[in-house]
Parts: structure tokens; sequence; C-alpha cells
């Protein structure tokens, strides 16, 4: 089965709006389907290529015009791009909302929200909270996870940002949030859909709490931390939560988990995409020294991401939102980002060395393999992927469909 969300809000677009509502329309017939002169993303490059597809999968593609379509209805992409839809796996909301307080209807908007924005799955990310609270949003997830929407963005899993990090890094988050690192606190939370927790390393005596979370298959990050550049070797975290922001910065004399971030190849990376948040210097900094396969685009939006409104509550703290975009609180402190991931990639492309074939690895492809959901995140023969539809010049979503 084919299902799709397509793009709501408004946008400038060279877009032939010929193909968009030809392929509306297949997708809707469920018919086989052709779609010829597409740039498809794959092995990390883009590639003029055919893509057949039929019962619900991908059954061909070809570099060349096939001699054999009869059984299929053809859409001509003109070279548009084709790619995996992309995988956040660190947002916390939109529309005002955000997964700690959200009912079911409002998540669900969410998440429609997020589809329209090129996202196929997300890592629901939850802030600081008690675990009273944290289990019963969690319950929420899990019922959305039972019963996904077509015109939904699906949920993989979850990532509690905290609620066991370093006051010292506490960013945005009130301290009241926060509780300490302990195998007896994680235990108190419900952790069957947990994907990743990020934790304060240095706060895990004999890292057993992190050892806990690794025997269950779950990531510990390390984030919002003071740690050292030797502590995080000996805490053998897998992945640094959005590398710079809420921990030391990087040392020259004095290694920092930063340090470690940054040049350790072992580690994983996310790093926040919102120029705002992060130099667009930095973006390509990170890009030229981790290997290709351990740079993971994050969004970090919050509940502040297509909201109408000046402001937004987070965890009983108003954040404000600036005429350009930037999230604070009364005190000046930088919050997450008003952006998800399919809003930024033009911007990226344009004022980075990173071309849009990396940010699809950075942005789909290296997160679905990091929260073991590459199946549906990759163009090949026999899979059923989530696939979006790219506006070639504008280089926004136009249509995120699953076959």
């Amino acid at each position: 089965m084919i299902v799709y969300s397509e793009v709501l809000y408004s946008m400038k677009t060279t877009f032939n709006p010929t193909i968009k509502n030809n392929l509306l329309n297949q997708i809707k017939s469920k018919k086989p389907m052709l779609l010829e002169n597409a740039m498809i993303y794959q092995d990390g490059m883009f590639k003029k290529m055919n893509l057949f597809l039929k019962d619900g999968k991908i059954v061909d593609l070809t570099k060349f015009n096939p001699d054999n379509t009869t059984q299929f209805d053809i859409v001509d992409l003109q070279g548009n791009y084709l790619t995996p839809s992309l995988v956040d796996q660190h947002v916390h909301g939109g529309l005002g909302y955000d997964f700690n307080t959200a009912n079911e209807s409002q998540m669900r908007a969410m998440l429609r929200k997020m589809k329209e924005f090129g996202c196929g799955a997300i890592l629901a990310t939850f802030i600081p909270g008690r675990a009273d609270v944290l289990n019963r949003q969690i319950d929420i997830i899990k019922n959305i996870m039972d019963d996904p929407k077509d015109d939904e963005t699906k949920i993989a899993g979850i990532h509690l940002e905290g609620p066991f990090i370093n006051p010292l890094k506490s960013g945005i988050h009130p301290l009241r949030t926060m509780m300490p690192l302990t195998l007896e606190n994680a235990k108190k939370i419900n952790l069957n859909d947990v994907k990743i927790v990020t934790v304060a390393p240095e706060l895990d005596k004999g890292f057993k709490t992190i050892k806990y979370f690794l025997s269950k298959g779950i990531i510990p990050s390390a984030g919002h931390s003071v740690a050292s550049a030797d502590l995080i070797k000996e805490s053998r975290v897998p992945l640094i939560t959005h590398l710079f922001n809420a921990m030391s910065g990087y040392h020259h004399r004095l290694p920092t988990i930063a340090n470690e971030g940054l040049e350790n190849n072992d580690i994983s990376v996310e790093l926040n995409t919102d120029n705002k948040l992060i130099h667009y210097g930095t973006m390509d900094l990170v890009a030229k020294t981790k290997p290709e396969d351990k740079f993971i685009m994050i969004s970090d939006a919050l509940a502040g991401a297509s909201c109408n409104e000046k402001s937004f509550d987070m965890n009983g703290k108003t954040i404000y939102i600036d005429k350009d975009g930037t999230l604070r609180d009364e005190n000046n402190v930088l919050a997450g980002s008003n952006k998800y991931l399919g809003q930024v990639a033009k911007d990226i492309v344009e004022n980075t060395k990173i071309k849009f074939a990396d940010f699809i690895r950075y942005a789909s492809e290296n997160p679905a393999k990091n929260i073991g959901i590459i199946d549906k995140h990759r163009i090949a023969k026999g899979t059923s992927p989530s696939l979006t539809l790219w506006d070639k010049e504008t280089l926004e979503p136009v249509i995120t469909f699953e076959v």
C-alpha cells in the first residue's frame, strides 16, 4: 500500500504541478507505477534512474528506459530528487505542543506536520521530567506506535534527553526536573520503546547505569555534560547528543567531551542543523572531521516549530520566539530550534560545503542505521521504503509517501 503526505505550507517553488498531480493520482490509485527520470539517492550520491513500484515494494531500478512498461503507469519526475524520507532522532514537538505534555490528538497533529516536511520517522524526544510523567506520556506514544496513521510520521521509538543530565550544563532545562543517574532511577522509567537515553557519564559511578542501558539494547548518548575526553572513552558511550551544545567546549590542552566527540572515529555525533545553534562553518568542520557514517543531523525542534505564537511553555518555563526564529528564555539562554529537518536543507547546501546527497546521508541514512530502521529508508530492489520527492530547485519536500 502506498500512502502519502503532501506539503501544505506556503513556499516558493518551481516544481511542475503536473508532476505532483500525476504522482498523487498514482499513489492514491495503488496501481503499479514507474517513476522515470528521477534523481535517486543511492550509496551517498544521486543517480538518474527509473524506479518500479508494485505490490507494496520496489520491484526494479534501471538507469535506462526499460523496454517493457505496459503493466506500469508512468510518472515522469523530470529530474527532481527522490530520496529515503528523513529520520529525526531528536525532535521534541511543534504546533505549540511537546511530547512531555501533549495528549494523543495533539501528538498526532505534530506527526502530520512533521510528515509534511519530509520526515518519515522520528524518535519522540523527551526533555527531563518526573518518572511518573514520563511513563504516562510513554504510554500515549505506545498507543500511537501500535496504531500508526497513513498521513503521520512514524514513531520508531523514544529518546530520553535526560532526566539524567548534569545540572552544570542544564541549558534550558529547570534543575527540578533532573534525577541522579543511578540504576534505581533508570528502572523507574518504562524503557521498553526507548532507543536513546542522553546521560552525563561523569554522574554514573562505575558506569553501572550506562552498562545497564547497553545490556537492554538502548544507546547511552553523552550530553549536557562536563565529562573529560578520557572519561568519555572509559564510559564507552557510542553517541554524543547535539555536539558542542550544552557541554564543555573544545579545548586545545584539556580534552573534553567535545574533543572526544569530534576526534573519536568510533563515536557517532548528533549535530543541530539550525544555524542559530551551530555556525555553518562548524557544520563543515564536523563533516570534514567525522567518518561519513558517524555524522547524524537532528532538528532539536521544540514546540515552537510551525507555531504561530510568540512564545510557548516548556516544563513550566516560557520560551520566547524572536522575530528571526531564535528560541530563548527570559534569561536569554538559547533553547532548541523552530525548524524541522526538511526546512533546513537548502540553507545548509547554500551556506556550507555539504552537498544535498550528504545531507540525505546525515539526516536519513545514518540516523536510520543508528536506530535500526534502515530497511525503511533504503532504496533498493525488494524494499518497501518511505520516500520523499524534493523540488530540485528549492530543495523543499513536496510529497512524502510509503511504498
